[in-house]
C-alpha cells in the first residue's frame, strides 16, 4: 500500500496564470507567435513545510512597439500591470482573491512578497521585443487532495 500525505499545494503556476490572464494573454510558456503584451509565469525555486507552499513565481512581460510608442515603454507599463495584479491577490491592502482552476477548485494565495519589481532583461539583439522579468514569493496554503 502507498502511504500519501492527504493534504497537497494547489498548482501555484496554473493559480497565476488564471490571475495574471485578466490583463493579457498569459500562459507558463511564450508560444511563436504571441499577442503583446503577453505574460509568462514560471516558478524556479519552491520550499514548503507541509501547511504553507512557498513558491518563488517568475513573470515576465513582453512588448513590442505600438504606434508612436517604444517597446520599451509598452512592456514596462504592462509590467507594471502585472505587478499590480499580482499584489491585489493577497493581504497586506485587501483580502485574499479567490483564483478558480481548470479543475473548479477555488484557491487562495496567504501572502505575496515582491523578490524583485520589474526590471528590463535584454530579450532581443534588436530591441524589438522587449521583456521586464519580476519575481514574486507567493503562499499558497495545502489543501485537500
Amino acid at each position: 500500500m502507498t502511504v500519501l500525505l492527504n493534504t497537497a499545494p494547489p498548482d501555484g503556476i496554473e493559480a497565476l496564470v488564471v490571475w495574471v490572464s485578466a490583463i493579457g494573454e498569459t500562459r507558463a510558456n511564450r508560444p511563436p507567435g504571441a499577442v503583446f503584451p503577453y505574460y509568462m509565469i514560471e516558478r524556479p525555486a519552491v520550499t514548503d513545510d507541509q501547511i504553507t507552499q512557498r513558491g518563488t513565481y517568475r513573470v515576465s512581460t513582453f512588448g513590442v512597439a505600438t504606434g508612436n510608442l517604444s517597446a520599451m515603454y509598452v512592456a514596462d507599463q504592462a509590467a507594471r500591470l502585472a505587478e499590480r495584479r499580482v499584489l491585489a491577490l493577497a493581504p497586506r491592502f485587501g483580502p485574499q482573491q479567490p483564483v478558480t482552476l481548470s479543475s473548479g477548485l477555488v484557491v487562495f494565495s496567504d501572502g505575496v512578497k515582491t523578490m524583485l519589481g520589474p526590471a528590463r532583461e535584454q530579450y532581443t539583439d534588436d530591441n524589438s521585443i522587449e521583456r521586464f522579468i519580476a519575481e514574486y514569493q507567493i503562499d499558497w496554503r495545502f489543501i485537500a487532495a
